[in-house]
């Protein structure tokens, strides 16, 4: 996981029109990156760029799953990213406001990995201590994020871990917008802590995260919920 994390690593740092990234190792066996870009359209030119090459080739060697998710800033948001508030970006007129997705986009027939018809929010919290002597706090921090995030109604599937720059990231996805805002109320600032939490509503997915799918997780939910005849 750390040679695919610092391939990853490096094929981002150089790409223009990125604002933030966060490359995160989950575990022995699991790693995510979550990125933040200027304009749909540096995010475009990434995925046609050929970057990543090395992760795709290796995948059989590497990875027993790929999963990718395209996300849309929503509210609230609470704190910054080493500086970087998105709500700030978006009042600017920066392309990373919500509705920069083009209208045809929401009146098209949907597709297979459309998932803007369907109840369904995400959350991503990055604490950071401020000082060395403040990583136990950050650590505890976190634990108790994860331990609300894992207890939570309405949580569909999560990944946390820490990233080479010192953050330590939890990345979830919720059946709805609402779960998701309550996700950034409790993970919000701490005495002492570089904490931002932004909530954010899925646009597309593709691939499965260990043969799971947000919309098919959301249709197993909405099944269990119907009342039987």
């Amino acid at each position: 996981m750390l040679r695919a994390t610092l391939s990853v690593r490096r094929d981002l740092a150089r790409t223009r029109g990125l604002l933030r990234v966060a490359n995160a190792i989950a575990g022995p066996t699991e790693l995510f990156t979550f990125t933040i870009w200027e304009t749909r359209d540096a995010m475009l030119e990434f995925m046609r760029s050929g970057a990543h090459q090395e992760v795709m080739w290796r995948w059989p060697q590497w990875l027993s799953a790929f999963w990718l998710a395209r996300l849309a800033p929503s509210a609230p948001e609470s704190g910054a990213w080493r500086g970087l508030v998105v709500g700030r970006v978006a009042a600017r007129g920066g392309t990373a406001h919500p509705e920069f997705v083009p209208p045809a986009f929401a009146s098209r027939e949907p597709r297979p990995r459309d998932l803007t018809r369907r109840p369904v929010g995400a959350s991503i919290s990055v604490v950071r201590p401020d000082h060395g002597w403040r990583w136990p706090a950050a650590l505890a921090a976190h634990r108790r994020d994860a331990a609300w995030v894992d207890r939570a109604p309405g949580l569909l599937m999560r990944a946390r871990g820490w990233s080479l720059d010192g953050e330590l990231v939890t990345l979830a996805f919720w059946r709805d917008a609402e779960a998701a805002a309550r996700a950034v109320e409790t993970c919000g600032p701490r005495s002492g802590l570089a904490v931002w939490a932004m909530a954010w509503r899925p646009l597309d997915e593709f691939g499965t995260w260990d043969g799971r799918r947000l919309r098919v997780l959301l249709s197993e939910r909405a099944s269990d919920d119907d009342p039987e005849p």
